[in-house]
This record gives structure tokens, C-alpha cells and sequence, in this order.
């Protein structure tokens, strides 16, 4: 997994990925989290961008137990481990947003394409992907090739 092993702590990593945004140019930034999940959200010429960083269950074995291992962890160990698993992913987020910044500033790709997914969807709170998925793995699981005016292709001329 990239950025595994990372010391950088999560408050660095939030702080990065905020002055990474005003660098290229972001007009509004939020983040907020709980123990489940942390969201990061920004304005970008009139588009709004929401990231959900879902946090995993610190329960989960791969915390709880060594790799490869029958013996629990201490609950020192483990939540070093959690704590590993958090630094790693806003390490991954800030990596991943500075990255699809600097190829839309770079006119190797546009911000829409890029961003499409996390797009927040005017007068709602919900991202594209939040509606798009559900309508795209039903189709796909029921080998449906019947759209939703989301989804649908133009009309052939």
C-alpha cells in the first residue's frame, strides 16, 4: 500500500492537504471528522468537492493481531497499528489531491474529469458517486443495458 510506514501525523497531513488546495487555488476549505470517518470538502470555480476518508474498525484483526499471528496484540500495539492505518490514509489523500491538482494545472486532464466523483451535486449534499454507484452496479449486476437519464448516452444523430 502506498504511503504505508509513514510517520507523518494526521494533523500534518490535514494541515498539507489544506495549504495544497489554497496553492492551486481553492476558494473555500472544510474538514470535520469522527470515529468513523473524516471529510474534507472545497470550493473550486464554482464546483463543490467533498473526500470521505471512512476510518476502519480498530477492532478489525489486522489491528488486533500481528500479521501472520494466533496472539493478540497488546492494546498498545494495537492501537499503534489503528493509528498507523490513519496516518497512512491522509497521507494518501494529500498525495492523491496534490497529484490530480497539478496534472489539471498542467492541461494534462480537466478539473471535472478529474474530480467527477467527489463533485457534490447542486442543492444537495450528496457526491456523484454517491448516486452514480448504486445505479451503475445494479445495471451491471442485473446485465441491464437500460439507463437513468444520469447515466444515459447521447442519442445517436
Amino acid at each position: 500500500m502506498f504511503a504505508a510506514g509513514t510517520t507523518v501525523p494526521v494533523e500534518r497531513s490535514r494541515a498539507e492537504v489544506e495549504r495544497i488546495l489554497v496553492r492551486y487555488g481553492a476558494s473555500a476549505f472544510s474538514s470535520s471528522w469522527d470515529a468513523r470517518r473524516a471529510t474534507v470538502g472545497f470550493a473550486f470555480k464554482r464546483w463543490h468537492v467533498r473526500f470521505d476518508l471512512e476510518y476502519p474498525d480498530p477492532g478489525e484483526r489486522r489491528f488486533t493481531h500481528a500479521a501472520g499471528r494466533y496472539q493478540p496484540r497488546s492494546k498498545a500495539d494495537a492501537a499503534r497499528a489503528y493509528d498507523a492505518e490513519l496516518r497512512r490514509l491522509w497521507r494518501s489523500l494529500a498525495i492523491l489531491l496534490k497529484a490530480k491538482l497539478d496534472c489539471v494545472t498542467s492541461g494534462v486532464t480537466t478539473f471535472e474529469k478529474e474530480f467527477l466523483a467527489a463533485l457534490v451535486i447542486p442543492g444537495t449534499n450528496e457526491t456523484v458517486a454517491e448516486l452514480a454507484i448504486p445505479q451503475l452496479t445494479a445495471a451491471r449486476d442485473n446485465g441491464s443495458r437500460t439507463t437513468t437519464p444520469l447515466l444515459s448516452a447521447p442519442e445517436a444523430p
